[in-house]
């Protein structure tokens, strides 16, 4: 009896033991089952979508900036351009050409052709003439060939070149048949070299004329006009300011 006792409890032990261990398997094997399926789904997903982008029309990233942004490299801060015809190679020069207006805080610039040679950060400009303008150096400028160095702010004319600087009270002049000058802080002169061109005649000048009413205008001498009395000239002495 007690053997059989002993028999039926073992079996009974061995039944509850297996029972658990069957569900559980089962129940853990439904979510691998659906895992497996989820990423066979997700699988085909993602190539319809890599064939749907392949058909679809591509996006191109956003451009970082113009042509000319990317020819001045950031060396060059423009606020605006106008010109008849451009000819950029992102591997060579930027060309400008027809009335050519260039305004930007550095300088403002009018010429017929202009050229931006990058590896050299240099701006090469033709007219008849070309004209600069430094405001913050209150200087005007003009000859037939200017050369302007991005990196050093100088600028070199030829061709009849005539540089101005304006002061509240007159304006200098300067000519000769090469000028150099650079920029420097706002309202401050700026250095500046003149030369004769090998050969020339041509001395440089530098000449100062008051501006239209402004107190350091100089005055006109005055003359005195003589009164005659009884057929005689009789010129009368200009007082002398005390």
């Amino acid at each position: 009896m007690n053997t059989q006792r002993l028999t039926i409890a073992l079996l009974v032990a061995a039944a509850l033991a297996w029972v658990p261990a069957t569900a559980a398997d089962h129940k853990s094997g439904e979510p691998a089952e659906a895992a497996q399926g989820s990423g066979d789904s997700g699988a085909a997903a993602a190539q319809t979508g890599e064939a749907a982008e392949s058909a679809g029309p591509k996006t191109a990233a956003p451009d970082s900036g113009s042509p000319l942004d990317d020819a001045f490299g950031g060396d060059f801060d423009f606020d605006k351009i106008v010109f008849e015809e451009m000819n950029y190679d992102p591997n060579g020069d930027l060309l400008l050409s027809g009335q050519v207006d260039i305004q930007s805080d550095q300088m403002n610039l009018k010429c017929q052709n202009f050229r931006y040679v990058k590896t050299e950060k240099k701006i090469y400009a033709k007219g008849n003439p070309v004209h600069i303008d430094i405001p913050d150096n209150n200087i005007k400028a003009t000859g037939r060939n200017a050369v302007y160095n991005v990196a050093t702010k100088q600028v070199t004319l030829d061709g009849d070149p005539v540089v101005n600087r304006y002061t509240d009270v007159d304006r200098t002049e300067f000519r000769a048949d090469l000028i150099m000058f650079a920029q420097t802080g706002k309202g401050s002169a700026p250095s500046m070299s003149m030369k004769m061109k090998p050969g020339s005649s041509r001395l440089p000048i530098i000449q100062k004329f008051p501006l239209k009413g402004s107190t350091a205008q100089k005055a006109k001498p005055q003359k005195a006009k003589p009164v005659k009395r009884n057929n005689t000239a009789i010129i009368p002495q200009l007082e002398s300011g005390s």
